[in-house]
């Protein structure tokens, strides 16, 4: 028995970025992106295909989803630099 379109939940694009296997995890699944809905139907080169329930389709680039929408990480602190050696200035009489 197969799941009407109108049955699966809807996700936010954060949601299914955030999985390491993205995009293969979110084959099937209803996505919202950016007020886009639709089902994700397949995967091609570097891009998921995402179809409305009008029948339209909307390609969408996963790896820039993953940068817009993927959850942000702090980045790595570099350690502090040593303060330059300070100069004494002579007076000359």
């Amino acid at each position: 028995m197969t799941t009407a379109t109108s049955e699966i939940p809807i996700q936010p694009i954060s949601e299914l970025v955030a999985d390491p296997d993205f995009p293969n995890s979110a084959l099937g699944k209803r996505v919202d992106i950016k007020g886009y809905t639709g089902v994700i139907m397949e995967i091609v080169k570097n891009s998921i295909k995402v179809r409305t329930a009008e029948g339209n389709t909307v390609s969408y680039n996963f790896n820039a989803l993953r940068r817009l929408y993927g959850p942000r990480t702090a980045p790595a602190e570099s350690p502090a630099e040593p303060a330059p050696p300070s100069i004494t200035l002579l007076s000359v009489s």
